[in-house]
């Protein structure tokens, strides 16, 4: 997919969009604008380039990519700090995982 200044891989996953609905609704009320709204899982492969680089490489890219399985094995709980990205926390999955998982009331 591109964007104006980069391109990324867009993700198809029902599984982790499932992940995705029980956290944010776990962190309802806590969450940006931003992060409430859609969400479009993705794998940034390029940003803030020049925007005919991003064009040149999506062009690249469209014409010879093959889509494949990946695997995601864990989380990781990134703080933005005025400009600094600061690593919290990291939890890694144990094994294959079923989601949807059960709704806490």
């Amino acid at each position: 997919m591109g964007l104006d200044r980069g391109v990324a891989l867009r993700i198809s996953s029902p599984a982790l969009e499932a992940m995705r609905e029980e956290l944010a609704a776990d962190f309802r009320g806590l969450l940006s604008a931003q992060h409430q709204g859609g969400w479009a899982p993705h794998v940034t492969i390029q940003n803030k380039a020049e925007v005919d680089q991003a064009r040149a490489l999506l062009r690249d890219m469209q014409a010879t990519f093959e889509p494949r399985p990946i695997e995601i094995t864990g989380l990781q709980l990134i703080r933005y700090m005025e400009g600094d990205w600061e690593p919290v926390a990291r939890w890694s999955f144990r094994g294959p995982r079923s989601f949807p998982r059960r709704r806490r009331n």
